[in-house]
């Protein structure tokens, strides 16, 4: 069972589940395997011109990796089709994109600390 608490999203196909998150590790996987950065491929994701099913695929499955590390590549192809297409994929990929980064606000937490300025000394000193 997907913790949404964690930022994971169920992926039904079939009579199968699967859980997304993205993590940072599934992140900086990602962005490595794609070379480009996170915000790129998030824009790429909602871009029905620049969305190519190849690097949905690829989304697919670094979030699927932290709880499912047997998937492969040719697998996450297989489940976009039994879950429903790429359409539907997409839908969960932005679902676990947004639980990957909730808004601090929303939860009633505070806003992270502000730098120093650079030429005092700070709180620090």
């Amino acid at each position: 069972m997907a913790n949404p608490h964690k930022g994971e999203i169920e992926l039904k196909a079939g009579d199968n589940t699967f859980i997304l998150r993205y993590s940072i590790d599934a992140i900086c996987s990602l962005e490595d395997e794609m070379d480009k950065g996170f915000p790129a491929i998030a824009a790429e994701m909602g871009d029905p011109k620049t969305m190519r099913v190849s690097s949905v695929r690829k989304v697919l499955l670094a979030g699927l990796r932290e709880h499912h590390p047997d998937m492969t590549l040719k697998h996450a192809g297989e489940l976009m089709l039994a879950a429903g297409g790429a359409v539907v994929v997409l839908g969960k990929v932005a679902e676990a994109f947004a639980a990957a980064f909730p808004d601090a606000e929303a939860e009633g937490k505070k806003s992270p600390p502000q730098r120093a300025n650079s030429r005092g000394a700070g709180s620090l000193s």
